[in-house]
């Protein structure tokens, strides 16, 4: 089978993000439908008109950036892709991470301020496609961590992981300071040591199974409260959705302690 061209896999930043509570959208649609004569698509076709906003938000941002993106919407998972213009560049890799955190971090704020929820995973490496059929190593890496977080929100996988430290390594003083920190002749930094525009260094990114390897995430949500929106669309607080919310919410105020101290003087 021939996929997207005949020159083999590219290489680029791969994003999967899967809309949480997916089941419940569908769900309240057909609950509707027997109290009615005809089916409502309301829910479905506020879903459907997101998805299409995002789509042309990310393009948008991808043709200012240079790049082109491949935006495939299948059930609960939106993919994104994005190819290097050079793969041997460690600063291109850098900045197609960057850009990727800038369209998640959009799409996180937008998709909450409309009720839903997602979760997801940045990786980079080697992807291909055909029409809806997505293939490589970069999606297997990226398909096997974006539903590990607890949380609302997106990690960076090891691969993008690696690269993110590389480029923050550079810089000597980051890299002793973080020397001094694991060999304990320092304390610790704060729960957000360091960050690079919507890339951010959290030091308590819930993983399931207790994994503590993922350093790297998203900044996204304008304002705490932003969450107060998908939890009116919530159904049920059942323990597994609950932790989910209060892994964000401390996330959330970590990014923004002022908002913190101002509800506590409130």
């Amino acid at each position: 089978m021939n996929f997207g061209n005949d020159s083999g896999f590219k290489w680029g930043a791969v994003t999967l993000l899967d809309f949480l509570g997916w089941k419940g959208v569908w769900m309240n649609d057909y609950k509707q439908q027997s109290q009615s004569a005809h089916f409502n698509y309301n829910s479905l076709q506020k879903l459907a008109n997101l998805i299409k906003t995002i789509n042309e938000e990310c393009n948008a941002r991808c043709k200012e950036y240079g790049t082109s993106l491949k935006f495939i919407s299948i059930s609960d998972t939106l993919a994104l892709f994005s190819p290097c213009r050079n793969g041997d560049d460690d600063e291109e890799n850098y900045n197609i991470l960057k850009l990727h955190a800038e369209l998640c971090s959009r799409v996180m704020d937008i998709s909450a301020a409309s009720g839903f929820a997602l979760r997801g995973a940045i990786t980079i490496g080697e992807f291909d496609y055909w029409n809806n059929v997505i293939i490589g190593p970069g999606v297997d890496e990226c398909a096997s961590w974006y539903e590990q977080a607890d949380w609302l929100g997106v990690i960076f996988a090891p691969s993008a992981q690696f690269v993110i430290d590389a480029q923050r390594n550079k810089n000597k003083d980051e890299r002793n300071l973080r020397c001094d920190e694991a060999d304990g002749r320092r304390p610790k930094r704060n729960q957000i040591p360091w960050y690079d525009q919507k890339i951010v260094a959290y030091r308590h990114i819930p993983v399931k199974n207790g994994f503590r390897g993922i350093d790297y995430c998203v900044d996204w949500g304008n304002e705490v409260t932003i969450l107060n929106k998908v939890l009116e669309n919530t159904i049920s607080l059942s323990r597994e959705i609950a932790i989910k919310y209060i892994n964000t919410n401390k996330y959330l105020y970590a990014l923004r302690p002022e908002e913190a101290t101002n509800d506590a003087n409130e």
